[in-house]
């Protein structure tokens, strides 16, 4: 949901359709409206009860041509009355008695929730949060992970995916520690220590393939290289320390 909701648009429920790096599209739930919000325009995110989000707008805006703009409001001239003109000396003034005046319809629009607003006054600190996690699931899904060796706060050892223990060994020298454990039916680690480099270097070995080096671990057994996506730090990470 955005808040303030965008106007000439209802109901105010919406699904996210992409991201680019000028503007977000979105796809109302109901109606299958598209809608392009420039990012300028947005603000924090605040979470809600449920799987709903509320989008926090910076300016209140409204739907033109399928893009979110600021809205534009529109002025009512008062006509002029009959004493104004005559204290200004305006020639030819009549004085006639008139009845009631004639009654223009103004259509308010509906207030925002009132629980709604002050959820989002009590939550600066959270939406805050929010926003930066939402900053980040945004890079990565304008920047996919790439499969290639990461490294994170450290030199790079030069090892590959296509490693196995005789080069490892070959550019690091032996290890002064060699353990083999295994993690699942079907697959083994084998942890060759480096105390001077401060890192434990892991080989993965599955049934009947040979041991590929799969990344390195720090003293405390966190991950600070790894081999493929942000799936496979995740993975790895979750190895018990042997």
């Amino acid at each position: 949901m955005f808040h303030p909701p965008l106007a000439n648009v209802a109901p105010n429920d919406w699904r996210l359709g992409g991201v680019s790096v000028s503007s977000i599209w979105v796809v109302n739930t109901v109606s299958g409206m598209e809608a392009s919000v420039p990012r300028q325009f947005v603000g924090s995110v605040t979470e809600m009860d449920g799987p709903r989000l509320v989008v926090g707008l910076v300016k209140e805006l409204e739907l033109r041509d399928g893009t979110a703009w600021p809205r534009v409001r529109r002025v009512i001239e008062m006509p002029r009355s009959v004493e104004s003109a005559a204290a200004n000396g305006d020639p030819g003034v009549r004085w006639v008695s008139s009845g009631r005046a004639t009654v223009v319809g103004i259509r308010l629009e509906r207030r925002w929730n009132s629980s709604v607003g002050r959820f989002m006054l009590l939550s600066g600190a959270g939406a805050a949060l929010v926003s930066i996690l939402t900053a980040g699931v945004l890079r990565d899904w304008l920047s996919p992970p790439r499969n290639v060796s990461h490294r994170v706060l450290r030199p790079d050892l030069g090892l590959s995916s296509g490693d196995d223990y005789r080069a490892v060994t070959k550019k690091l020298g032996l290890p002064a520690g060699d353990r083999i454990a295994s993690v699942s039916p079907n697959e083994r680690l084998r942890a060759l220590q480096y105390p001077h480099l401060k890192v434990t270097v892991l080989l993965s070995s599955k049934a009947d393939q040979p041991e590929r080096y799969v990344g390195e671990v720090d003293a405390d057994w966190r991950v600070v290289q790894w081999v493929g996506s942000e799936r496979s730090k995740t993975m790895l990470s979750r190895v018990p320390h042997f």
